[in-house]
């Protein structure tokens, strides 16, 4: 049966997963990671692609990026060839290494760019490999934090941080506190979770939880767009939080700033 086309878009952002061929472990070693990590930089550098996350698990790797130069399926190809010479190399083998048919989705809103991100960042805490995404050497969560600089890896972090707030620092405490919203934790974890923002957005208003039916509709909206935007939280979640209705949340988000 033949291939659907891939669904490409002028300026688009993708969320790539490549895949080591019959499932093998393409990343066990330290230095074969790290040697993957110099082929995004080299090629980053060239200006193919904006990078904005990723994350090397042992079988397959996770890569946020927006094509520049070079089209997505063009980029990929560079990397897959760069990369096979290198392990095959290493390992005395012949034949391919990575699925050809690699996976992308492309990414349509920044709801779908941060959730995207903090899935990625959390791929070694759902595989068990470590308690939270800050512990993990090989993805570019640290460099968020700004605990990680071993490399010029060409990462693009105002996208993501800019998304969150104007200044560095308290962008980078909303990133972390929304990284630990992981997909995996039980509801009452999520909507403490969830529950601090809403807390932390409504502070910054000189605003507490209970004044959220008291104050003006510009006001509110503003404040469930922020959390909806630095949350990804649905509108059944926000509503139960906020003690508002779905409706209102609704039509908060179709208003534009």
């Amino acid at each position: 049966m033949p291939r659907s086309p891939r669904e490409l878009y002028p300026d688009g952002i993708y969320h790539v997963i490549l895949r080591g061929v019959n499932k093998l472990n393409i990343f066990a070693e330290n230095d074969e990671k790290q040697y993957f990590l110099q082929v995004l930089t080299r090629m980053g550098s060239q200006n193919e692609y904006e990078l904005y996350a990723y994350c090397l698990m042992i079988n397959h790797a996770h890569l946020l990026v927006k094509p520049l130069k070079l089209s997505l399926p063009d980029s990929m190809k560079r990397i897959n060839i760069s990369y096979v010479h290198y392990y095959n190399k290493k390992y005395e083998r012949t034949g391919p290494l990575l699925d050809d048919r690699y996976k992308s989705v492309i990414i349509k809103d920044e709801t779908q760019f941060i959730v995207c991100a903090r899935y990625i960042h959390n791929n070694p805490v759902k595989a068990g490999i470590t308690g939270s995404a800050g512990e993990y050497p090989w993805s570019s969560f640290r460099y968020y934090l700004g605990t990680e600089y071993n490399f010029h890896l060409p990462l693009n972090r105002s996208k993501l941080l800019g998304i969150f707030d104007v200044n560095e620092r308290k962008a980078i405490e909303l990133l972390n506190e929304f990284t630990a919203l992981n997909s995996e934790e039980n509801e009452e974890g999520k909507d403490a979770t969830v529950e601090k923002i809403i807390v932390r957005l409504l502070s910054d208003e000189g605003l507490k939880l209970s004044d959220i039916n008291r104050i003006s509709p510009e006001v509110r909206n503003r404040i469930i767009r922020a959390v909806k935007k630095q949350t990804g939280a649905t509108a059944a979640v926000l509503s139960r939080l906020l003690g508002i209705s779905q409706d209102i949340i609704y039509k908060a988000g179709k208003i534009s700033n």
